[in-house]
């Protein structure tokens, strides 16, 4: 013990005789983020009964092809045409040459070579090999048969493909020891009881886990360790959208908006929404309030070929190689896949008997179906 001189202060006091002014509530520090799993989980739930999982996707035959035959291009009396494709076409089919305006009809088809018929509509002319040519409809004789003289079926069937993902297991533990429980509970410690403190924080972190794995997970499976991929891994339609300017955007949603529906969720970097608000005093009119959603008050930006929902999210912009991203996802197509039983649940009591404290974990074995790659879009390199 030491003495001072003159008056006492409370610089001269002992810390342990000064009582703590603490808040009773613990201020996180990322109260409303993992907006992307919100979304996910939120939409469709459906089980699945396999750790892989697979779902169909189909559509109807392309209308477009290639030529792929020059003496065809160059030769206005030539009536064997090569294309890249010949699995889209049939008998009766008419093929517009939109390079010349001319319209030939199909009367036989062997793999990719077609025998055709010229001039049906137009003028044969001449043309640059590769061009792209057009289904606009098709042609039949009065009277004519739907079997061809093989007595096979004329049509065209799409075959169905499919596509699958894994479940991943996900977990995220959290313990106290019994004399921090015993404290807390006993009014011990500002935050309260500090078991309910963590499993209020683990399960903010578990979600979080989740959250990257919808934007960065990759497919696969090693052993018994599944891991599910993520949307960014899947995405084929992209575009840099660099300057993204009022004209870029519309560009863009012209291929962004060609497939799937025409209503979409961009999920971007904070950086992205800046830019597409500043983009124009057009782009200014045509963004709109929308409601609160993922706790943020998103926007909505109509496009000419389609409109989108704006939701910043800091899971792309507190990785570098990701703050120019902008996710546009179909919410019709996609769903969160879980084992029965196996959906987010909190595991309690997990301790050996021999620890003194408790131990509990969450735990979600879950997946994500990302449906059609083309229904969703992607911009990666916005500056």
């Amino acid at each position: 013990m030491s003495n001072t001189r003159g008056m006492s202060t409370t610089a001269t006091q002992s810390s342990a005789d000064l009582v703590v002014d603490m808040a009773d509530k613990v201020l996180l520090l990322e109260p409303n983020k993992n907006r992307m799993i919100q979304f996910v989980s939120g939409l469709k739930k459906k089980p699945t009964h396999n750790t892989k999982f697979y779902w169909q996707t189909d559509g109807i035959v392309t209308f477009t092809d290639t030529v792929n035959d020059a003496t065809f291009a160059a030769g206005t009396g030539v009536t064997s045409l090569t294309v890249s494709n010949g699995d889209r076409w049939l008998p009766n089919d008419l093929i517009l040459i939109p390079a010349t305006g001319e319209i030939v009809r199909v009367t036989a088809v062997a793999s990719n070579v077609l025998t055709v018929v010229r001039g049906e509509g137009g003028t044969a002319a001449t043309f640059s090999n590769g061009t792209q040519i057009v289904k606009v409809g098709d042609s039949w004789g009065e009277g004519s048969s739907l079997r061809d003289s093989s007595n096979g079926i004329i049509s065209l069937e799409t075959v169905k493909g499919s596509e699958y993902n894994y479940t991943q297991v996900t977990k995220t533990a959290l313990s106290v020891s019994n004399t921090e429980a015993a404290m807390g509970q006993a009014g011990g410690m500002y935050s309260g009881d500090p078991l309910k403190h963590q499993a209020m924080l683990k399960g903010m972190e578990h979600a979080k886990k989740m959250e990257y794995t919808c934007f960065y997970g990759k497919r696969g499976l090693t052993g018994t360790y599944g891991k599910t991929g993520g949307f960014i891994e899947f995405i084929t339609t992209t575009s840099t959208g660099a300057s993204l300017t009022d004209a870029v955007i519309n560009t863009d949603c012209e291929s962004f908006f060609r497939y799937g529906q025409d209503v979409k969720t961009l999920f971007c970097a904070k950086k992205v929404s800046r830019k597409i608000a500043n983009a124009s005093a057009i782009a200014a009119q045509r963004i709109a309030p929308g409601e609160n959603k993922y706790g943020v008050r998103i926007r909505h930006y109509t496009a000419d070929t389609g409109e989108f929902d704006i939701v910043p999210v800091d899971t792309l912009y507190d990785i570098t190689a990701y703050v120019g991203y902008g996710l546009f996802i179909d919410d019709t197509d996609i769903a969160y896949r879980y084992l029965p039983g196996r959906d987010t649940t909190l595991l309690v009591n997990a301790q050996l008997p021999d620890v003194d404290g408790k131990v509990s974990a969450y735990l979600t074995e879950w997946g994500l179906q990302r449906g059609h790659a083309s229904h969703h879009a992607m911009w990666t390199a916005v500056s």
